[in-house]
């Protein structure tokens, strides 16, 4: 499914050989407000303190490598206080493309507890 509403953005990822690998290697997509939001907390007041550098920081000490970057602006949210959600008033995001080669029970572990701090859940 597919909204129509925005433009589709593609890119493509190259697996190339590299007699380091054990075989292991995982890639995922993590999008986050680039600036730290002004109100941390949710409705229910739970607190998301994901920003980029937050991020950064976060995946490196939990053995994940960032590949890449992708910064984006969306204009606003018709149904968010404030225009953003939450309270991020630049509306200034970022994708960026992690890769690992850990085990896949230690990955899922750790992406479980870093998705509780992103402000998109």
């Amino acid at each position: 499914m597919f909204d129509k509403s925005y433009d589709t953005k593609e890119s493509k990822i190259i697996v190339l050989d590299n007699e380091t690998s054990n075989g292991n290697l995982m890639l995922g997509g993590f999008c986050t407000p680039t600036n730290q939001v002004e109100n941390t907390e949710d409705n229910d007041g739970v607190s998301h303190p994901g920003s980029l550098q937050y991020y950064r920081d976060a995946f490196s000490r939990d053995g994940f490598d960032i590949l890449s970057e992708y910064n984006f602006t969306y204009v606003a949210c018709d149904y968010c206080p404030g225009e953003y959600w939450p309270d991020n008033k630049s509306g200034q995001h970022t994708l960026f493309i992690y890769s690992t080669q850990q085990p896949l029970t230690a990955v899922l572990e750790k992406l479980g507890k870093l998705v509780k701090g992103n402000v998109y859940i």
